[in-house]
């Protein structure tokens, strides 16, 4: 009944807007005055050489096919009944799918081999051990550097076939690897957040000698990639993502809230149309696809331990980012 009335829609919008417009300057405030403190802080980080790195040395030829065998041995493909569509996770077939692939088709050696093809580096900055591949283009051209920044669930191979193609046109590639991922080692303290990471991403470009570049960045990189554009603008000359980040602003609340209950007003495709009315909707969706988001904030070591100690844990758990997201 409500929605029924034009005039307490009006009203119940123009106090929302005002509570959002109050809440943003706090919120900008608040984090402006973060930022300055974490960039102070971050002056003062204790910082190691960087030292060229062989993961060959981290896991001898010798050994890598043993630990591959020993891999395979722990995947067992899981015999899970459900009906198709199933809405509890990541579905048993897709799991069976992928267990198989690993176990009798995935090319473990090539992945290696590629791997070892570039530069390794490994430095410690502050509280994080970081690993960075770091191809240096040529000196004729003196092109910009470029920082390739990956998320989660995901590793520098996703840039593995981009690295050879911008390196044979001149460019300078830096890509690290996230807290936890690949060989940079998991933080060994709490309250590692993404501005903390931006700030030693950053810290590692000026030790290796590039006070200016772009940074192109995927999910946590582009929050990432974000957080250093907004935090040291003298050094990020641009940044591309692959992730829009939502604003909440005013306009977009406005928006929201009258394209929910009249969307012809607002959205002008039937796409658009469809994600947002009704609102309820879009909420129980979102709800459902971003439980991992929740349990992973408050309890990652819940779960965590089952994706380390179990191959197929691990498979189902990332490959349902990539099936619902």
């Amino acid at each position: 009944m409500l929605f029924c009335c034009p005039t307490l829609l009006a009203g119940l919008v123009l106090i929302i807007v005002f509570i959002v417009f109050l809440a943003k300057r706090n919120t900008s405030l608040r984090l402006h005055n973060y930022v300055n403190s974490l960039k102070d802080k971050a002056n003062s980080w204790d910082e190691s050489e960087v030292i060229e790195f062989d993961p060959r040395t981290k896991v001898l030829e010798a050994d890598f096919n043993e630990m591959i065998d020993r891999l395979k041995k722990r995947i067992v493909i899981p015999k899970l009944i459900e009906p198709e569509n199933s809405p509890y996770g990541t579905p048993a077939a897709y799991v069976n799918l992928v267990a198989d692939h690993m176990t009798n088709s995935f090319d473990f050696s090539m992945v290696n081999n590629v791997l070892c093809q570039f530069k390794h580096f490994k430095t410690v900055i502050g509280d994080i051990t970081l690993h960075i591949i770091h191809m240096v283009g040529s000196e004729e051209k003196k092109s910009t550097p470029i920082v390739l920044l990956h998320g989660w669930p995901s590793t520098v191979w996703e840039f593995h076939k981009s690295i050879p193609m911008l390196v044979e046109k001149g460019y300078t590639i830096m890509i690290p690897s996230l807290p936890g991922l690949g060989f940079t080692e998991p933080p060994n303290v709490t309250g590692v957040s993404p501005a903390v990471i931006a700030c030693a991403y950053h810290k590692l470009m000026l030790q290796l000698g590039y006070k200016r570049f772009v940074i192109h960045g995927g999910d946590w990189g582009a929050i990432i990639g974000s957080l250093m554009t907004y935090m040291y603008p003298e050094s990020v000359i641009g940044l591309h993502t692959t992730m829009n980040q939502m604003k909440f602003g005013w306009r977009i609340i406005l928006q929201t809230m009258v394209g929910a209950v009249f969307p012809s007003l607002v959205y002008t495709t039937e796409k658009e149309k469809g994600v947002m009315h009704p609102l309820c909707t879009f909420g129980q969706r979102m709800y459902y696809d971003m439980a991992y988001f929740h349990v992973q904030s408050v309890l990652p070591d819940s779960y965590g331990y089952g994706m380390v100690d179990s191959p197929v844990g691990l498979i189902g758990r990332t490959s349902d980012n990539y099936i619902t997201i």
